[in-house]
């Protein structure tokens, strides 16, 4: 694996962080790796529970339009 670079701004910020918090650098960049991965891991199984359940309810006609929905709830946001 790769040595990680950072800026200047960067390994200040991180060394300020871990003065703050009593961690080391190290710890703190493993920590924020970890957050990134775990993240990523449930957007994908949020997409994947999603994608399960696509056409679900296709034909039905008892349920509202998603796009007239949509358009409420941007309407309400704006």
């Amino acid at each position: 694996m790769e040595e990680i670079s950072l800026t200047d701004e960067d390994r200040s910020g991180l060394l300020e962080l871990a003065l703050e918090s009593g961690k080391s650098p190290e710890a703190l960049i493993h920590e924020a790796i970890q957050g990134l991965i775990g993240r990523s891991r449930q957007a994908r199984s949020w997409r994947d529970e999603l994608r399960a359940g696509e056409g679900l309810w296709a034909g039905r006609t008892d349920l509202p339009s998603l796009d007239g929905l949509r358009a409420e709830w941007d309407r309400r946001a704006g």
